[in-house]
């Protein structure tokens, strides 16, 4: 009988872990599309910021010799675009007009403005995103508000317990940030262990950014 027994506890803790293997590949892939989906919707955010700058800029261009047009054209996307200030810079980056009578600190700081040549950058807790006007002759640069890019993932960390998630790029910038003892993986999907406890690390880039989830 006992090696019977024998076998039966061994055939049963094999089914322990086939089981827990299954269930940790299951959690892998839920994380890895949660990462996905996630990068994706901040993604939309940013193409709806871009799409709506854009058109501004073509209808700025069009109606170089009329500055009241322009000013009207800046303040009406600022307005869609949730009431985000935009500023026009000059080919020489000189600040030409804004959609906001008083500047706000990073409009104000010509030094930031002419340094932001790609398509978006941090700039402490505004998110710097540029586009060129047509006549390549200057540029439109919007500042949203970073918190605006967080409200997701907040929502998205108080439906999942335990949830820890961070939007990291190469200026450092931290969105939402995760705890210490969570290091990123180098793999797209990778379980760690790191003291307290097991954590399954995903990762996904966000399209026409620098940011990481």
């Amino acid at each position: 009988a006992l090696p019977l027994t024998v076998l039966l506890i061994a055939v049963s803790l094999t089914g322990v872990g086939t089981h827990q293997a299954s269930m940790r590949t299951l959690a892998v892939e839920d994380n890895t599309q949660l990462a996905a989906a996630i990068a994706s919707s901040l993604e939309q955010q940013v193409d709806t910021y871009v799409a709506g700058l854009s058109a501004a800029a073509r209808l700025i261009a069009h109606h170089a010799g009329d500055q009241a047009l322009r000013d009207s054209h800046l303040d009406e996307t600022s307005a869609v675009l949730g009431g985000i200030e935009i500023v026009t810079l000059d080919d020489r980056g000189q600040l030409l007009a804004s959609s906001h009578e008083t500047a706000l600190a990073w409009a104000a700081d010509l030094t930031t403005l002419t340094q932001t040549t790609q398509g978006l950058v941090v700039a402490g807790d505004t998110v710097l995103i540029r586009v060129d006007l047509p006549d390549e002759r200057g540029a439109l640069i919007a500042g949203v508000p970073l918190q605006e890019f967080s409200y997701t993932l907040d929502r998205v960390a108080a439906e999942r317990t335990g949830l820890q998630i961070e939007v990291s790029g190469p200026e450092a910038s931290t969105l939402v940030a995760m705890e210490d003892r969570v290091a990123q993986g180098s793999n797209p999907a990778n379980h760690q262990e790191h003291g307290e406890g097991d954590w399954i690390v995903s990762m996904a880039a966000v399209a026409g950014t620098p940011w990481t989830v």
